[in-house]
């Protein structure tokens, strides 16, 4: 009887289909309101990075997946022995990963498997780092600028 009363070009909504516009919409809400929330965390705090290659062995193994902290340089300077992931300056697209060694204004000194540093103070120190295998005799010297860091790969 209920059709009786429907014009010709009426259609009634069935709760099917009532519960599936309500379910889409539903849906459509909970993406908006998870990426509200997710996307200043993923700018501003913290960021997935993939480890790609060997130069941070025995740190990080190549492919191993990181959550890495965007926020702690915003409110403390970089130390000796920070790993930092950085943009390669002669290809943005690429990321680096590497432990901070040398500081601004001081003076790295490479000899073999010898790191040693002279602190803007003058006093010397040298880096034990265990791992470190290089039987190279190469040398080499850096003079770290203003605003520079001297990273080196844990390989």
């Amino acid at each position: 009887m209920q059709n009786d009363f429907l014009k010709e070009n009426e259609t009634q909504t069935t709760p099917r289909e009532l519960k599936n516009k309500n379910g889409f919409w539903e849906t459509v809400k909970f993406a908006i309101i998870a990426f509200i929330i997710v996307w200043p965390i993923r700018a501003f705090v913290a960021q997935p990075f993939i480890v790609s290659g060997s130069s941070m062995v025995p740190t990080f193994e190549n492919s191993q997946y990181l959550i890495v902290d965007q926020i702690s340089y915003r409110f403390e300077e970089p130390k000796r022995g920070d790993v930092v992931i950085f943009r390669y300056p002669n290809d943005p697209s690429k990321f680096f990963i590497k432990r901070i060694i040398g500081m601004p204004g001081e003076l790295v000194q490479i000899s073999g498997s010898k790191v040693t540093i002279t602190q803007t103070n003058g006093e010397k120190i040298t880096l034990e780092e265990p791992y470190v295998k290089n039987e190279s005799e190469n040398q080499m010297k850096a003079q770290i600028g203003e605003n520079e860091y001297f990273v080196m790969g844990d390989n």
